[in-house]
């Protein structure tokens, strides 16, 4: 399941622009996908742009979500049915396969199971058995897909949960219709946990300022860029003195928490930056620092890592 975060978006460079009357006129609107709420802002093309996003994000949603939906041939249908006929849910999910592999396994997609029970044992003031946990990652690991064509089908005993994924995901397919229609200048926020940022269409201060809501201290430009993060802030618990996470481990299925919120960010040239950036995130949760400062250079992503009220590791410019 992907994770609960605020951001505070530090628009100030802005609004000089934005109240001037001969400021860029800004299209926004709000969507909702993935159980949260988006915000679409676009400094050029038009309402309908807007109303077309809206409407694709809404769409991936409905065949993204591992919950009943009305949508045929989606992820829900494919856990029940073990095997579905879609172009595009095969589209998404050969890139899933593509991201499970180049984040060494660390993201699996195949974790439904697991997250159910653990967050359902940590609700209840114990994290879920250490032997049941490894059980239920086991299986997940033996887990895979067929995709041929059009036809997709599980091979193993594992449910489909890409929470920590399709918002990434989606953003990626915004992002396609962005560069179709040639708009460069815009701001999209996918719920509390991921962001596609463009340039903010003013030249003195052509990047945004993002700072977490966890360590709002704590802040850094970007633009052209896709963001990213993992946080335990308002699904996190804390049980005999230990921090346990909604992010489970995909090797042994442990939910203790090591972190409590980490940030990626790398630049939109690349194709499915926004999904890999998704997954990274919440498969960095589970390295320990040397793992992730080796992963980080090897990807060549931009990452924070927080603990207790402070970063104690990125490599940043920060502000």
């Amino acid at each position: 399941m992907k994770r609960a975060f605020a951001w505070i978006f530090v628009l100030l460079p802005l609004l000089g622009a934005f109240s001037c009357s001969r400021g860029p006129e800004i299209n926004e609107k709000p969507a909702w996908g993935f159980s949260t709420t988006w915000q679409i802002r676009l400094f050029q093309g038009s309402k309908q742009d807007c109303e077309n996003i809206v409407g694709l994000i809404e769409r991936t949603s409905d065949m993204l979500t591992s919950y009943e939906t009305h949508y045929k041939g989606g992820v829900y249908q494919l856990n029940e049915d073990r095997r579905a006929m879609s172009p595009e849910l095969a589209k998404a999910l050969r890139v899933v396969a593509q991201v499970q592999e180049s984040t060494l396994g660390y993201f699996n997609p195949f974790l439904l199971d697991l997250n159910l029970e653990s967050k359902e044992s940590l609700s209840k003031g114990a994290p879920l058995p250490s032997q049941r946990a490894a059980e239920l990652a086991e299986i997940a690991r033996n887990t895979s897909l067929s995709i041929k064509g059009d036809e997709i089908s599980i091979i193993g005993d594992g449910n489909i949960d890409l929470g920590a994924i399709g918002k990434g995901y989606c953003l990626d397919l915004v992002l396609d219709y962005l560069k179709e229609h040639k708009i460069t200048n815009y701001f999209i926020s996918g719920g509390t946990s991921s962001l596609l940022l463009g340039e903010t269409g003013d030249q003195q201060t052509p990047m945004f300022t993002v700072s977490p809501r966890d360590l709002p201290s704590f802040s850094f430009k970007a633009a052209d860029s896709g963001v990213s993060t993992s946080s335990i802030s308002e699904q996190g618990y804390e049980i005999d003195g230990k921090k346990y996470s909604h992010i489970v481990n995909p090797f042994d299925g442990s939910s203790l928490a090591h972190y409590d919120f980490l940030i990626v960010s790398k630049g939109i040239a690349e194709p499915n930056i926004n999904a890999f950036l998704d997954a990274a995130s919440t498969a960095m949760f589970n390295m320990d620092k040397d793992q992730i400062k080796q992963f980080a250079e090897n990807v060549g992503l931009r990452y924070a890592v927080g603990l207790d009220q402070k970063i104690i590791q990125t490599n940043m410019e920060t502000q």
